[in-house]
């Protein structure tokens, strides 16, 4: 007797527990029936139908010879630009902005280079291949912080859960099952880092990654200053956030990075050929690249950077670390990157006298790069020690910041509860920042 009436609440509970589960996956088959083609990222498996100009463009793509007379743009983006979750394409930011310059000043051409995945080096290469061919008067790059994520180090985000062997098959075939994972899986804490502590942590300035991502955009840079007179860049954030914007020190520094600054390569960012990387306090970046005495030759490299043809400006920050009994001259080389040859060189003289660091200045005229980028090699005649903090140059890329944080936080910009991509409002909100940017310049 006593069995009977432990089971009776036990089956009754889990009677219950059935009924809510088969309820729940009946409800929310009926709500997402189109079964992920209109809700992007939800339950279904189906890929988010979206429509296209021609082909797979989701965008203009003015590339042939120009009208006299009528502006053209041109756009690099990712998934974001591309429209991932807009159903129309013709409700992308960029088609709205074609359509509002139209409205205020007469036609307009535009080319949209925008893919869903692409990274810095690949939004470098769009503009290497295609700058010259569309020739815009106008280059609007649209940011979002993956872009710095040229060295990924991101953390596990997978729950206990998520680990389960069972984990996908039954995310693809219960919609409740997805619906509670997504659910849990966006609010409760995360297993480690979180992703917004990954990115200032792991990209600090004077970080390699922070310096091979500072590599990777001077070269998008500056190319894209050759291709066009007028460039933006649209810095799109996570949104929503309450309080101060957790990303905004990001945010900070794509807008120094914008305009004139000091492209600083720090040792993190070098590659010592003689000698090794060592913690210095009182260096610009908290470590050196200390080079003994007798290391005679090349003793530093760094990475290649691309350069337009020309003098260019550089300092060189280093300390003496042994005394000379007279003048010691290094000398800074400019390589191809392609066929390793010399294309620049000049020298500069260290004080031997000096205590504590000096900036060496030193004007290089690199010719015959045809395009390529370049290595920036030191040589030295290995008459004393030297810690070496930076080799810094001074830039000016000349792009005016268009900084959504705030206009897309005052309202639910995502494409939908499960994915994160721009909704047709945001994409409103974005064209319409943009235009009032670029009437600004006018």
């Amino acid at each position: 007797m006593t069995i009977r009436r432990l089971l009776r609440p036990v089956l009754g509970l889990l009677f219950s527990l059935l009924i809510f589960l088969a309820s729940g996956e009946a409800v929310l088959r009926v709500i997402y029936r189109d079964e992920g083609r209109a809700t992007l990222g939800g339950p279904g498996g189906h890929s988010f139908q979206h429509l296209y100009i021609k082909n797979e463009e989701r965008g203009r793509f003015d590339t042939g010879p120009r009208r006299p007379g009528v502006q053209r743009l041109m756009v690099v983006g990712d998934s974001i630009s591309w429209g991932l979750g807009v159903r129309d394409w013709s409700a992308i930011w960029t088609e709205r902005l074609a359509q509002g310059l139209e409205r205020k000043g007469g036609p307009v051409e535009m080319a949209v280079l925008a893919e869903p995945g692409r990274d810095m080096w690949e939004h470098m290469a769009v503009v290497q291949e295609w700058g010259s061919r569309v020739q815009p008067d106008v280059l609007i790059y649209q940011w979002y912080v993956n872009d710095v994520e040229v060295v990924e180090r991101r953390p596990r985000f997978h729950r206990a859960w998520q680990r389960w062997s069972r984990h996908e098959q039954m995310r693809n075939s219960s919609y409740l099952y997805f619906f509670i994972d997504h659910m849990a899986a966006s609010w409760l804490p995360q297993p480690e880092r979180s992703y917004t502590d990954y990115i200032l942590q792991d990209f600090g300035p004077g970080t390699y990654a922070w310096a091979e991502f500072e590599r990777a955009f001077h070269s998008f840079a500056t190319r894209a200053r050759e291709a066009a007179p007028t460039r933006l860049i649209v810095l799109y954030p996570q949104v929503p956030f309450r309080g101060a914007y957790p990303l905004q020190p990001i945010h900070d520094r794509m807008r120094t990075l914008a305009g004139p600054h000091q492209l600083s390569i720090p040792p993190a960012g070098l590659v010592p050929v003689a000698g090794t990387m060592e913690p210095q306090a009182d260096a610009a970046w908290k470590q050196v690249v200390r080079v003994p005495a007798g290391a005679a030759g090349a003793v530093v490299e760094t990475r290649d950077y691309y350069v337009s043809e020309g003098v260019l400006d550089v300092a060189v920050r280093l300390m003496c670390d042994s005394p000379s009994s007279g003048p010691v001259v290094l000398a800074l080389e400019a390589v191809d990157h392609v066929t390793n040859q010399i294309v620049g060189r000049s020298t500069a003289t260290v004080d031997v006298q000096a205590r504590g660091w000096q900036q060496l200045p030193v004007k290089i005229d690199i010719r015959g790069t045809n395009r390529h980028s370049v290595r920036l090699r030191l040589v030295s005649p290995g008459a004393l020690a030297l810690s070496l903090a930076s080799i810094d140059i001074p830039v000016d890329y000349g792009f005016t910041v268009v900084d959504l944080t705030e206009p897309l936080n005052t309202f639910n910009a995502h494409a939908s509860m499960f994915d994160a991509h721009p909704n047709e409002r945001a994409h409103a909100v974005m064209a319409q920042e943009v235009l009032a940017a670029l009437e600004r310049l006018r």
